[in-house]
């Protein structure tokens, strides 16, 4: 059950690095790494607590796109 009648106050946290390349007319595509915690399906944010789990990084997206002159096709994990 959650408290909902007192405040809390908790510092939260993620860093994100991204990158986005263009390899030709054609293709292009990025990656982007986190830091977070795992394991909570809402958010990575991490909490900066004594109790804090430890931090880990990570893969938060990778794709591909190619693009010729009838279609585009994309791929990875957005």
């Amino acid at each position: 059950l959650i408290n909902v009648s007192e405040d809390r106050q908790v510092m939260r946290g993620r860093a994100r690095l991204g990158l986005n390349v263009r390899l030709s007319d054609r293709w292009h595509g990025g990656l982007r790494v986190s830091t977070g915690t795992e394991g909570n399906p809402v958010t990575r944010n991490a909490s900066f607590a004594q109790s804090s789990p430890n931090l880990t990084t990570g893969v938060d997206l990778a794709f591909a796109h190619y693009r010729s002159d009838h279609f585009l096709l994309t791929a990875g994990r957005m």
